[in-house]
């Protein structure tokens, strides 16, 4: 939506599409006390607002700003900086989140100190194996390298850590490295067959129809097959 005239660092502002700016001459130092030169008023969503940036003067104090980053939420240390002055922290990614890296941008403006994190380097989870359980069988499942929140599907990958199972793994990089779903898993079915089997001192074959995983058949007179007389 557009702006609606209005009264900006003491001057009369017309009305201005979203998105639209214009420049006031030399009204910085009626925003803030110690800056000076042009400012900068821009229509954002249907309200005028006045931006420092392009004002001289001012600055922000040393302390501490809080940034976060992926999952983690720190205080970031800055130096004294003067209004639209840029400090590098060397490694400064990893001061707020061990699993990011690269050199932190600190901004001064509007008198506070905005670490920028979107130029830190997200983690990446390394190709090899992953631990995994199929069906009581423990083993791993080979994953690709993978960047951060990324998501690959191993084809076949619950076969791999059990035969009897059958089914893809969707493997993601998230906190904590590799992360495995393992419910696309499923017993394969059983084939018709006939099974060797021992009946008391007996011994012979049963024949059993196909069954899914997990299912259970009884074998009428299977009994009597496999233990010879007297076993029924």
């Amino acid at each position: 939506p557009a702006c609606d005239a209005t009264t900006v660092a003491g001057v009369e502002v017309a009305s201005l599409a979203d998105g639209q700016s214009v420049v006031l001459q030399g009204q910085c130092s009626q925003l803030e006390a110690g800056l000076s030169g042009d400012a900068l008023v821009t229509c954002r969503a249907g309200i005028m607002r006045a931006d420092r940036l392009t004002c001289a003067g001012g600055q922000c104090s040393a302390g501490y700003s809080e940034a976060t980053l992926g999952e983690t939420t720190a205080d970031v240390g800055t130096p004294t900086l003067m209004h639209g002055a840029l400090f590098t922290q060397p490694d400064g990614c990893a001061a707020i989140n061990p699993r990011f890296s690269g050199d932190l941008p600190i901004r001064c403006g509007n008198g506070a100190v905005v670490p920028d994190t979107d130029s830190c380097e997200p983690p990446v989870c390394a190709a090899g194996g992953v631990a995994a359980t199929v069906g009581g069988v423990n083993g791993s499942v080979p994953v690709q390298r993978l960047g951060w929140g990324s998501v690959a599907i191993v084809p076949d990958g619950c076969e791999g850590v059990n035969p009897r199972y059958s089914g893809d793994v969707v493997a993601t990089c998230g906190v904590g490295g590799t992360v495995l779903d393992l419910t696309g898993c499923t017993g394969k079915p059983c084939a018709a067959e006939s099974v060797d089997v021992a009946v008391g001192r007996g011994a012979g074959s049963i024949d059993v129809q196909a069954m899914v995983h997990g299912g259970t058949q009884v074998v009428a007179e299977g009994c009597a097959a496999a233990g010879g007389a007297g076993f029924e």
